[in-house]
């Protein structure tokens, strides 16, 4: 009895350790992963096709809009997908002097404005939104409460949790 317990125990801890590990490939290696093992991969299709599909078959109004700029306070921008450098532009020369302007070094606006804790909301396929933010900096309480609020009205309850776990 003891042999099987600890033999369950031992099956059952590198079943954690499989699960893990497929959890951390991109679909595509976890796909060659499980086509070389001779299982099938549940889902074949590549994550930004899956994406685009999802927000091109969503027929659901939603709160706010698809992309956009996110203020530390939580105030939301929305954009035009594929405008938010021109956006970013327009807002820092509304709200800098000519000489911040002519003296701030930065690659461009939208570097300018992740600095300083902004989150852009966008993705290059028309997908869901992804949130891109400077890595040294956290999301703020306000931009957590949105990003889990604008990812719920999605129907993307696992994306809300990680920026609730962040």
């Amino acid at each position: 009895m003891k042999k099987n317990k600890l033999l369950e125990d031992q099956v059952a801890a590198y079943k954690g350790k499989y699960s893990a590990a497929l959890e951390a490939m991109y679909d595509s290696q976890r796909n060659n992963f499980l086509q070389s093992i001779g299982e099938a991969p549940k889902d074949t299709m590549p994550t930004i096709l899956r994406e685009f599909l999802d927000r091109a078959t969503d027929n659901e109004s939603h709160e706010t809009a698809d992309y956009g700029w996110l203020e530390p306070d939580g105030t939301f921008h929305e954009v035009e997908w594929g405008e938010h450098t021109k956006w970013a532009d327009d807002y820092m020369r509304e709200h800098m002097t000519d000489d911040e302007w002519l003296e701030s070094e930065f690659y461009n606006s939208g570097d300018y404005l992740t600095q300083r804790g902004w989150v852009l909301l966008h993705n290059p396929a028309q997908g869901i939104a992804i949130p891109t933010k400077d890595p040294t900096k956290r999301y703020t309480k306000a931009q957590q409460d949105f990003l889990y609020g604008y990812y719920i009205d999605r129907n993307q309850s696992d994306r809300a949790n990680e920026i609730m776990e962040e």
